[in-house]
């Protein structure tokens, strides 16, 4: 995702959304994946040696994440 395209598009978003970025991703930096998730309001999880697509490197950290994110979001009152 472009930074003009995550500028457009992100502040779009209106539910409760996560994003996962691998610290060692060679093509897109950690700064960009922060910045979607500010612009999103989202959560960051920056996933420590991963680099691109950590759902392939590390699928069960990544669904581990993925469950907790779920889990807090569904006992949410409201």
């Amino acid at each position: 995702m472009t930074p003009k395209l995550a500028s457009d598009h992100a502040p779009r978003i209106r539910c409760l959304s996560l994003v996962i970025h691998g610290d060692q991703d060679a093509i897109t930096p950690l700064a960009r994946g922060g910045e979607l998730a500010r612009l999103a309001g989202s959560e960051l999880i920056a996933m420590a040696g991963s680099g691109r697509e950590p759902q392939y490197g590390t699928p069960g950290l990544v669904n581990a994440h993925l469950e907790a994110f779920l889990g807090a979001v569904l006992k949410r009152p409201g």
